[in-house]
């Protein structure tokens, strides 16, 4: 789709043909809202007078995402694990470049980016910003910190020896351009036909990680004296060096170890996190996206890290909640038969839920279902052999979940026991961490009855 809403197709040489197939149009899209809804955290900053309104936060045409099943709620923490190193876990943290990969991987899809053109041999890509997009301290961010990017750290020797190879076409660097405060262009000689595909992946990233308001102050350039001061106190002589523990470049710690630091990621650190055993990122009240409800995102109102240098520390914490994602190094056969034990554990508690109280509980162990309100029909002990159902709480919600694993999933999620304000006060309840491959169906804010419960087994109704 160009700027003015027209439908098009980019076509350039076949080496390039996969880049080519990418339907913007379904994407580069007006938003349809004309008031948006945001975390009651946000709205109570903006009542206060410390925020703007919400419509004012985001830019004018937000990224519009499709939630996967339904719309969700504010609230909740995620919780993480981290092993010392980079906080920035692509596949879950960090992910915002100018162009990215769709949900089900098949296409590239606009991001930072709103649009973009690819002249016919491919050696030209002109990105479109989204007019009126911010850093996380509410500065418009634009054209110049691309180039601020590409002029003092990709392409800057003293930093980074020779830019990342998506960005050179046959040992050429890009040339980078800045053609009004919304648009930008990179161009080579040759063609760069796979380009966008590379801007999708975690090193695309980098291009918005970069504002240029606040790092000028730590460039030698532009501020050669305040850096040689900071450089003698921090006892460093060598600016590459220094630079890269102080400001960081590619998912290095220092990234995002300055709460000051402006960035566009979902989530913010609110103080320096290196050598800290626990820290929490809190919402970006300028992220830069909305769902389908002209809901501004996240919905999670923060991401909680847990310090976990020890491999066989990292499963444990896995088991007993404190990774919602377990890692990949976590996930692997040599662990299965801890989660297999913990998950036989978790059910014989769940099993012990008491049908006779007035309570509403909804149990479901690997041969049980259980449900109170004294609903003692044949519906209320069903047998549920194939049953891939777990009850969830969720803490600070009034939502209730059913989650299921997909058919034929090889992988078990942990299991960890948990009793929680919303859960049923005299009932232990057993909440499942999913792998990726889950579905959640909501129980319309309502303990479910014995006959919701059975249905759930059979796979119809959810309610």
């Amino acid at each position: 789709m160009d700027r003015n809403g027209r439908k098009r197709r980019v076509t350039i040489g076949a080496a390039a043909l996969l880049a080519t197939l990418i339907p913007v149009a379904a994407y580069a899209q007006d938003n349809a809202c004309t008031t948006y809804n945001e975390a009651p955290q946000l709205a109570a900053k903006v009542a206060a007078g410390d925020l703007p309104p919400v419509a004012e936060r985001l830019p004018e045409h937000p990224v519009v995402l499709t939630p996967a099943e339904q719309i969700g709620t504010y609230g909740g923490i995620m919780n993480s694990l981290y092993d010392g190193g980079r906080v920035a876990d692509f596949r879950m943290y960090g992910y915002e470049g100018l162009v990215r990969w769709s949900p089900d991987g098949n296409e590239v899809v606009p991001n930072i980016a709103e649009s973009w053109e690819v002249n016919e041999d491919g050696t030209r890509y002109t990105f479109h910003l989204r007019k009126g997009m911010k850093w996380s301290d509410g500065q418009p961010f634009t054209a110049d910190d691309i180039l601020f990017w590409w002029d003092r750290v990709e392409n800057n020797p003293d930093i980074v020896p020779t830019p990342y190879s998506i960005y050179l076409v046959k040992g050429e660097a890009a040339k980078v351009e800045k053609i009004d405060d919304y648009t930008v262009a990179f161009s080579w000689s040759n063609p760069n036909g796979l380009f966008l595909l590379n801007l999708a992946a975690a090193y695309g990233t980098r291009i918005g990680q970069f504002a240029k308001h606040y790092l000028e102050q730590f460039d030698n350039k532009a501020n050669p004296e305040g850096v040689a001061k900071m450089m003698a106190e921090a006892g460093q002589t060598t600016y590459g060096t220094w630079w890269i523990s102080r400001v960081g470049t590619y998912g290095q710690p220092a990234e995002y170890n300055d709460p000051k630091r402006p960035l566009l990621q979902a989530w913010i650190p609110t103080e320096p996190y290196i050598g800290a055993e626990r820290f929490t990122f809190v919402r970006n009240p300028y992220y830069f996206k909305v769902d389908t409800a002209c809901n501004q995102l996240p919905y999670i109102d923060g991401r909680t890290f847990t310090l976990a240098t020890d491999p066989q520390l990292r499963v444990l914490k896995t088991v007993s909640g404190e990774d919602f994602l377990s890692r990949d190094d976590v996930s692997q056969p040599v662990n299965r038969s801890v989660f297999f034990d913990n998950q036989q554990a978790a059910i014989s508690t769940s099993s012990t839920c008491r049908a006779a109280t007035s309570t509403p509980c909804c149990c479901i162990s690997s041969s049980t279902i259980l449900t109170s309100r004294r609903e003692r029909s044949s519906t209320t002990r069903t047998s549920a052999s194939a049953c891939r159902w777990r009850w969830i709480a969720r803490p600070s919600s009034t939502r209730y979940s059913f989650r299921r694993e997909s058919p034929g999933s090889r992988h078990r999620a942990p299991i960890r026991r948990s009793t929680t304000s919303n859960s049923p006060s005299s009932t232990p309840t057993t909440t499942r961490l999913p792998p990726m491959s889950i579905w959640t169906r909501s129980c319309r804010r309502r303990t479910p009855t014995a006959s919701a419960c059975a249905r759930m087994v059979s796979g119809s109704s959810s309610t």
